[in-house]
């Protein structure tokens, strides 16, 4: 902990360019990554930064320097030079994106191969450092490297919030723009411009092989949390600076090892927390939504059973006993105790010398649960022409969710009035 606090007092200057570093790269990047999210092409990002080895092994051959401005423009070009070939395959040949994907892919960063293990085999200088741009490296960074790509990195976030309106215009109503006379090619372009550019500021803080995960997990994580796109863009920059600072802070302890696994451990760790603690949308969320809804229907069935017993008779708040319960409705020991229970703790149903009976508020609530119950089964009986054998099943999974709005609405169908009682209606159990 001394050590992260130390690492974060940003006193010595290498740290502190590499913190700068990993937070413009993790801000940039994963807001370009919303958007790639949001239009379903977030392996576009994965192909280019692949696509970018044979720029980089070209750019240091013909200038003979590792001058990172000459590199990033390389990667630039041969990445942009992947993106048009892509879009090429998928207009003129009869593949599909996915293959696509994967020719680009796999043919360009071949022949980045190819090239670095021409470089390493030749006479072309110090290419030291070179093998940085594989696997990212933010601790052998220096301020000349911080310039250059935080410099793209700044270019692109500030880019980014600037066409944020045209930007979420092009993923959700792109036809919309065209009415509104705004230029979509343009948009489309500007987007693919920044998304190439975002990708070059983070290839030796991250590495050409893992930079697209700084793109795609920070967004997918940030949609567990939110369905705000302004939210979600906040969420995303937040997880991308957090996991380049941690990321940064492990590779900057452990010396010999590269930067960008670790940014994505972090990104992973993340996601997983996301997945499984994120409210609405996470695991532990929908399992306690089912759990609280399986006890809700249990504790409405039991009510409405009990309800059902003393409906006709004149003593509608008697005690009702356990064997004379169990003569009407098939209950095993445990799951009677467990209902009972559950319409307890509610308030429904009220224990008793004898057994049990209904409170006001049960009556009132099993009376609400048998008139939407046999609501549906006339419904399916009149309009569905359903068997009056099979209509008693699906009553008894619409009767937990039918709201006042659809009562209403059945009851018009059904040409209802608002005394209709159920108590005289056909009631079969299947």
């Amino acid at each position: 902990m001394q050590d992260f606090l130390e690492f974060m007092s940003l006193r010595e200057p290498s740290v502190r360019y590499v913190v700068l570093s990993c937070i413009l790269l993790g801000a940039a990047a994963s807001t370009v990554g919303v958007f790639g999210f949001l239009r379903k092409r977030s392996l576009v990002g994965e192909t280019v930064a692949h696509s970018m080895l044979p720029g980089i092994g070209l750019a240091f051959i013909l200038s003979g320097s590792r001058d990172p401005l000459f590199l990033v423009t390389g990667a630039v070009i041969t990445g942009w030079m992947s993106m048009g070939f892509m879009n090429w395959l998928i207009k003129k040949g009869p593949i599909k994106v996915d293959l696509a994907l994967a020719i680009t892919l796999t043919g360009f960063f071949a022949i980045g191969i190819g090239l670095m293990t021409f470089i390493q085999r030749g006479s072309f200088g110090d290419h030291s450092g070179l093998d940085h741009y594989i696997f990212g490296r933010a601790a052998a960074m220096d301020p000349k490297d911080i310039k250059v790509f935080g410099g793209l990195a700044v270019f692109v976030f500030v880019s980014v919030l600037l066409l944020f309106k045209e930007f979420m215009g092009l993923c959700f109503n792109r036809e919309y723009l065209s009415v509104l006379g705004l230029p979509v090619r343009f948009l489309e372009f500007a987007i693919s411009f920044l998304t190439i550019l975002a990708i070059s500021s983070g290839i030796k803080a991250v590495g050409i092989v893992l930079m697209a995960a700084l793109m795609i997990i920070p967004a997918a994580a940030a949609r567990y949390w939110t369905g705000s796109l302004r939210v979600l863009v906040a969420l995303s920059v937040a997880f991308g600076v957090t996991a380049g600072i941690l990321g940064a802070y492990i590779s900057f302890q452990a010396r010999s090892l590269p930067t960008g696994p670790f940014i994505v451990i972090v990104l992973a760790v993340i996601t997983a927390v996301s997945v499984i603690f994120a409210p609405e949308r996470g695991l532990f969320s929908r399992w306690s939504k089912r759990r609280r809804l399986k006890r809700r229907v249990l504790a409405e069935n039991f009510v409405k059973e009990v309800y059902q017993i003393v409906e006709f008779g004149k003593e509608r708040n008697r005690s009702i006993t356990k064997s004379e319960f169990l003569t009407h409705f098939h209950y095993n020991t445990r799951s009677f105790i467990r209902s009972l229970r559950l319409s307890v703790s509610k308030g429904w149903i009220l224990p008793a010398v004898d057994g049990m009976k209904l409170s006001q508020k049960g009556f009132a609530k099993g009376e609400e649960l048998n008139r939407l119950h046999r609501l549906w089964e006339i419904y399916l009986a009149r309009k569905a022409q359903t068997p009056l054998e099979k209509v008693h099943h699906s009553a008894e999974i619409i009767e937990h969710i039918l709201t006042p709005e659809l009562e209403a609405e059945i009851r018009l169908e059904l040409d209802l009035c608002d005394n209709f009682s159920p108590q005289n209606e056909i009631h079969i159990k299947a």
